[in-house]
């Protein structure tokens, strides 16, 4: 695990306890932890956070936000030396347009210089340091999470080239696309996303790294500068083009639609709380005896304690909990909410799907079908507008892969 996804991690549990401790919103928290650099000054200190104990780290988190500095250290990794910025040296087509780069890691500054070094064929390379200083007069746009706005700004710079956008810094705490080889994949894995990951495992597994670098190195001796990044990118490619074959697995017979029959696909129009919603979403499965009352207050209280991972995507809940918790057979029910539901980590969603296993394996095809189904925005969206639970069930038999 990267020291990042680490730290991002740590940093859900401390918003979440930070909120209980001080009765605020989610909403509240983030744009607190935002606007005092909370998450950035956790990263730099990552290595001793995870030595202390939760308390420590705690009381940390309150001092950053007491001292509320807006100064942070920078780096910036190079291979020549310099001594003012200069933006027109910038190269083109970058994450987020023509600018200077900087990260508040210096060992991953001091690691881009490196390879730089290797492509521009130089003996010598630098890391210099910052202070940068967020003042009212910068226009400042932030990307804390990956979705689909992030995407977008990425694909518009790289495509575009030049600044397709009007910001004097863009802060991003998001693991960029030129750190390491970035694979997007559903929440529920499919077959082809885990082909992605083995094979991105082949080209960054150590021994191929290194093999990598050392071919590089020999290869700046005799190949244009120019040329070097495209034969970089080729040697990636190499590594991680072998054929990983598919592991089958047991189809199991029964879908999701097998599921959402009668009673079991709700519309509810009124505007309700996510605890009520947990509760009216999962009230066919209580009816038919697939749960019992446990099972729903473990979902609630699942969502109180790590609510980020029940949501599959933006505006889309899988409420679910252990087997242990009072699941008697495999069901599923679902409840579309006219009115957004507010949950406490900030999000919202208009789709509740309810999932109740009874064991690791049999649930694997109605999985499969919710990919299917809810992997597009849109499917969401349309699913989300229909009026009668009867329009739902046709609209997911007519778009489902049979």
């Amino acid at each position: 695990m990267s020291a990042q996804t680490d730290c991002e991690m740590l940093s859900i549990e401390v918003m979440e306890a930070y909120a209980g401790k001080y009765n605020l919103s989610g909403n509240k928290v983030v744009e607190l932890f935002q606007k005092n650099q909370v998450f950035e000054k956790m990263l730099i200190q990552h290595e001793y956070l995870h030595q202390v104990s939760f308390e420590e780290v705690m009381e940390f988190v309150e001092n950053v936000i007491a001292d509320a500095s807006k100064e942070l250290v920078v780096y910036h990794g190079t291979c020549s030396e310099f001594e003012k910025i200069n933006l027109n040296k910038s190269h083109n087509r970058r994450d987020f347009g023509k600018g200077f780069y900087t990260t508040i890691l210096q060992s991953q500054s001091k690691e881009w210089a490196y390879r730089l070094s290797l492509r521009e064929k130089q003996n010598d390379y630098y890391v210099y340091e910052f202070l940068f200083e967020e003042v009212p007069a910068l226009k400042v746009k932030r990307f804390d999470r990956l979705n689909d706005e992030w995407l977008e700004f990425i694909k518009k710079n790289r495509s575009k080239g030049g600044l397709q956008h009007d910001y004097d810094v863009v802060i991003s705490t998001v693991m960029l696309a030129n750190e390491q080889r970035l694979i997007m994949v559903h929440p529920i894995l499919t077959d082809q996303d885990r082909v992605a990951i083995l094979r991105n495992c082949m080209a960054t597994e150590p021994q191929a790294k290194m093999q990598i670098d050392d071919i590089l190195k020999i290869a700046s001796n005799y190949i244009n500068p120019d040329q070097l990044n495209d034969f970089h990118k080729n040697l990636q490619d190499y590594y991680s083009s072998i054929q990983v074959q598919k592991v089958p697995h047991k189809t199991y017979d029964r879908g999701l639609l097998d599921f959402l029959k009668g009673s079991h696909i709700q519309c509810v129009e009124s505007k309700v709380s996510w605890e009520e919603a947990i509760h009216i979403s999962a009230q066919p499965l209580l009816d038919d005896g697939s749960i019992s009352n446990d099972y729903v207050n473990a979902i609630i209280n699942d969502q109180k304690n790590k609510g980020l991972y029940m949501f599959l995507a933006d505006d889309l809940v899988l409420a679910h909990s252990a087997i242990e918790n009072g699941v008697n057979r495999l069901d599923v029910s679902m409840c579309t909410f006219k009115e957004p539901v507010p949950f406490l980590n900030g999000q919202s969603a208009r789709i509740i799907l309810v999932l109740c296993a009874e064991d690791k394996t049999k649930h694997i095809h109605v999985l499969n079908d919710m990919l299917n189904i809810f992997s597009k925005k849109k499917s969401i969206d349309q699913i989300a507008s229909l009026n009668s639970p009867a329009e739902i069930y046709s609209y997911i038999d007519k778009h489902i892969e049979k």
